[in-house]
């Protein structure tokens, strides 16, 4: 893998695949609300297959990898009927208002043999792999979705935003301070902590952050944790008492006052919304 695709992007940023998998493509796929709650890869080996997001439609062509950034509300529509690779999956160690900002809509990636090349064994993998052996294949739809991903940066980081810009003003300590929160969602996130891992003062710590991030540390805390509950949700079999406790939560009650309040639903709804991928693990 050519590694100077990822020298645009800040260190530290990584891909966590919640699920992969392939299915038939058909009209059940017609006015199907896509999630937005993760990033979304797709891939077809065959035409036909559209996103409508508010009143603009984005193609997927056949043979090139399509993006979907989190926090698009969309819809698919097909015609025909073929098969469809995808990958669900959170982009880490970049802030989640930034990546909003810098990818508003679906994104294509440019035709590359080496995507091809993954995609094909991908395929091959997800055909005839053992159903209990899942490892493979997982590893593969991460290569491609991370080697997409620093793609689509680099074309769209030609045109950088303030955002971005204030993001690179600050790129030693405020990388390093949201790697480093990531890691510690369990733990005491208070205001005065984060600023002590930055070395800034409170007040100044306050104010930079809230310019980079667009919110106060305490809403993206817990904008953090609640995308950890969501993977842990969709990717473990982990109880609702253990993921409170993985989070920072004091208990379930807790936990679910705080999903509900950004996702609008509760965690047990979530995770039986999305059954079908809690299935696919052995």
């Amino acid at each position: 893998m050519n590694r100077t695709t990822y020298d645009h992007i800040p260190y530290g940023w990584g891909i966590r695949v919640i699920h992969q998998d392939h299915t038939r493509l058909a009209g059940w796929w017609n006015g199907q609300p896509l999630y937005n709650d993760y990033w979304r890869l797709y891939y077809n080996f065959s035409e036909g297959a559209t996103i409508r997001l508010s009143s603009k439609t984005f193609e997927i062509p056949a043979h090139c990898a399509t993006l979907i950034p989190s926090g698009l509300q969309a819809t698919g529509y097909v015609e025909g009927g073929f098969m469809h690779y995808f990958v669900h999956f959170h982009v880490m160690g970049l802030p989640m208002a930034l990546q909003g900002k810098m990818f508003p809509e679906p994104i294509h990636a440019r035709p590359c043999k080496h995507i091809d090349g993954l995609v094909e064994q991908w395929s091959t993998l997800a055909n005839d792999e053992d159903p209990r052996d899942v490892l493979p294949s997982y590893f593969l739809a991460e290569s491609i979705s991370a080697y997409v991903f620093a793609q689509c940066w680099h074309i769209h980081s030609i045109n950088l935003s303030t955002d971005w810009r204030l993001w690179r003003n600050h790129p030693s300590r405020l990388t390093r301070l949201h790697s480093w929160m990531e890691n510690r969602l369990d733990e005491d996130l208070s205001v005065n902590r984060l600023a002590e891992q930055t070395g800034y003062s409170r007040d100044h710590f306050r104010r930079v952050f809230l310019e980079v991030y667009g919110v106060n540390p305490a809403e993206y805390v817990t904008q953090l944790r609640v995308r950890e509950m969501t993977h842990l949700l969709l990717s473990s079999h982990y109880t609702i008492d253990e993921i409170a406790e993985r989070t920072g939560m004091v208990d379930r009650h807790h936990m679910s006052r705080v999903f509900r309040k950004i996702s609008g639903e509760s965690p047990a709804s979530y995770r039986k919304k999305n059954q079908f991928i809690l299935n696919k693990i052995q």
